[in-house]
């Protein structure tokens, strides 16, 4: 990240200009011209107390300067000395050059502190105690050629385990963080320990890499459960059997940080849908959102998840947006924060809901009393937002420091 050489004329004719608008404005402007992160903003703002100090210094010699030299000017003791002028001119330059590198060396090289958001998101952990569980990379063998009918409730807790199929790599809902070793952890690996540690059953995670190896695995009772939120559509009850909503979802798109005002409205969206460029989740679900929603844009299905990652990893320059569901595309900008989620106005809300294989009702049934019970208790809402509101964040941030406190000790 960074401003290359050939920017700079561009950025000091558009900057000097615009700096008569006052610096508030003026800063997210050129951040957006050289395409540069708005969070950038916040380094402004960091050491603007220090800047408006020198600021008003400088002031001062300027007004007293231009008193002096105006005195001199009237009572006729003005003399110019061009060498001196020259020679001014140039030291200050020198020096201008050399403290305008010297910083960037110094923000550089010193004290600029590593970006963190993206660890405190990977090392994020279960809110409660999990149930036991064994996480596999690959579904085992005899579970892939399994030839079983799905499992009731009943069948399942004769079994003594709970089989879940996941989205491997989707955060904030199915993850690996960084604790030694590492966990599966997220919003829905959450929800199943809660819905196992209801039925006082241990935990087998089967990862899923598509909505399509979800269904036959479920449909093969080589898992009982896909714990992975769901937007309910009609084309998508044709793969599942889908529960009761978990929660209401907000349809975002992941830009580029500096064309997040192209993306605000869907008026302005349609306005240039015919050159749009949208990256999605290549299922029937998220492909008839896209069809709905941007009718003439050119639709670029992504075949797994890694390959959303690595558009982003890339910067993103094969396509305009990536669509997805809001809470998962704002995970996905705390990892790349070159990226924004925009939600465009009005917000288009979905309900999300969990699946199980077609005509096992029995488990459905059970699955939405429990879901409907831990509604009510405040479980959803607490996990939501926890996982998916950033809570953990703010409750893990250690006090302030306090001379009240840590100084006179008056407090605890």
């Amino acid at each position: 990240m960074g401003v290359s050489a050939d920017m700079y004329p561009m950025l000091v004719l558009a900057g000097v200009p615009s700096l008569f608008g006052g610096p508030i404005l003026t800063i997210p402007f050129l951040l957006d011209l050289v395409k540069l992160p708005s969070d950038l903003f916040q380094v402004f703002v960091s050491v603007d107390v220090i800047n408006s100090r020198f600021g008003t210094l400088l002031a001062a010699m300027h007004y007293a300067t231009v008193g002096l030299i105006g005195t001199s000017a009237l009572v006729g003791g003005l003399r110019l000395s061009w060498a001196r002028l020259v020679r001014v001119a140039l030291i200050g330059s020198a020096m201008l050059v050399a403290v305008l590198f010297g910083l960037r060396a110094f923000y550089t090289y010193g004290v600029v502190a590593p970006y963190a958001k993206a660890e405190v998101l990977q090392s994020l952990h279960f809110l409660d105690r999990p149930q036991p569980a064994k996480v596999y990379d690959e579904v085992p063998p005899h579970l892939a050629q399994t030839v079983a009918k799905p499992a009731n409730l009943g069948q399942i807790e004769e079994r003594g385990v709970l089989r879940v199929c996941f989205q491997p790599g989707e955060y904030p809902s199915a993850f690996y963080n960084k604790s030694d070793p590492p966990q599966l952890v997220g919003f829905d690996v959450e929800m199943a320990h809660r819905f196992a540690q209801r039925l006082r059953l241990p935990l087998e995670f089967l990862p899923a890499n598509s909505e399509q190896e979800a269904a036959a695995l479920l449909d093969a009772g080589a898992c009982d459960l896909y714990t992975r939120t769901l937007p309910v559509t009609a084309r998508r009850t044709s793969l599942f059997a889908m529960s009761s909503p978990v929660y209401q979802s907000s349809l975002g798109l992941i830009v580029k940080d500096h064309r997040r005002d192209e993306f605000k409205t869907w008026d302005r969206i349609k306005e240039s849908e015919a050159t749009l460029r949208l990256a999605f989740e290549d299922n029937p679900g998220k492909l008839a959102l896209g069809r709905f929603h941007f009718p003439n844009a050119d639709l670029l299905p992504l075949a797994s998840i890694e390959e959303q990652r690595w558009i982003l990893e890339s910067g993103g320059d094969d396509v305009d947006a990536i669509f997805d569901m809001s809470e998962e595309g704002a995970a996905w900008t705390v990892l790349y924060p070159s990226f924004s989620l925009v939600v465009p106005k009005p917000t288009q809300f979905m309900p999300v809901a969990y699946a199980v294989a077609h005509g096992n009702a029995r488990l459905l049934t059970s699955f939405d009393a429990w879901l409907l019970a831990e509604k009510s208790r405040g479980t959803i809402d607490a996990l939501y937002g926890y996982w998916m509101l950033g809570e953990a964040a703010r409750t893990e941030r250690p006090p302030r420091w306090s001379v009240i406190k840590d100084v006179l000790g008056w407090v605890d």
